[in-house]
């Protein structure tokens, strides 16, 4: 674990939940379905069906890997939903 980055909420987790956040609320909903190879051709194939899943999966990984503490993903991605709800109400109107 990175001791000088382990208890600040996530920078890399906050834009990862405002990449979710923000699709979701654009279009109405948080279903996607999306898949991903990697590596290409001979790797393992990885399916979602909702944004919030692929970042709670990123989550995870950053959380597993030993890079950020759970608290500090959670703390990340409430500081990107306030974010994002904050942009879509106010700034992210349609145009008539």
């Amino acid at each position: 674990m990175h001791a000088s980055t382990s208890g600040l909420p996530s920078r890399s987790l906050c834009i990862q939940r405002l990449s979710s956040k923000g699709p979701a609320g654009l279009f109405g909903s948080d279903e996607v379905t999306a898949d991903v190879m990697y590596p290409p051709i001979f790797g393992m194939t990885r399916h979602w069906h909702s944004f919030s899943e692929i970042s709670d999966e990123t989550d995870n990984a950053r959380v597993w890997g030993g890079i950020h503490t759970r608290h500090a993903c959670t703390d990340g991605a409430e500081l990107a939903v306030q974010v994002a709800e904050c942009c879509l109400a106010n700034y992210m109107k349609p145009v008539n």
